[in-house]
């Protein structure tokens, strides 16, 4: 099978009032289709990071380079509306207390509509 989602050289920062925060430092991984990727770690090694870079969810005050390669597209490079195709239909994250918090890809009123079905 052939990799799904390549991150090569993946670089994180936040800027901060009191300077530059590195938060990822060059991590490289793949994935081949049919495999589930689970990021496990200590609190603040960066797994909720790498997965908002993925999803390019981080905020404004975050500087991302290096490559995410998914299905042989750069996200980094992908306009937001092809982004908005991609989450939650092709890539997903479960958040660490799904049943207590919202999903940022999707409406707040796709989610309640979700919950009552």
């Amino acid at each position: 099978m052939g990799v799904i989602l390549k991150i090569e050289d993946l670089y994180v920062d936040f800027k901060t009032e009191r300077g530059l925060v590195k938060a990822i430092d060059g991590v490289t991984l793949e994935v081949k289709e049919g495999e589930v990727l689970a990021l496990i770690g200590e609190t603040g090694c960066g797994k909720s990071t790498i997965s908002k870079a993925i999803m390019r969810l981080l905020p404004k005050n975050a500087t991302v380079r290096g490559k995410i390669i998914y299905k042989g597209k750069n996200l980094l490079e992908l306009p937001e509306s092809e982004m908005r195709k991609i989450r939650g239909k092709e890539i997903g994250m479960i958040f660490q207390d799904p049943l207590t918090s919202l999903n940022p890809v999707f409406t707040v009123s796709n989610q309640m509509e979700e919950m009552f079905k």
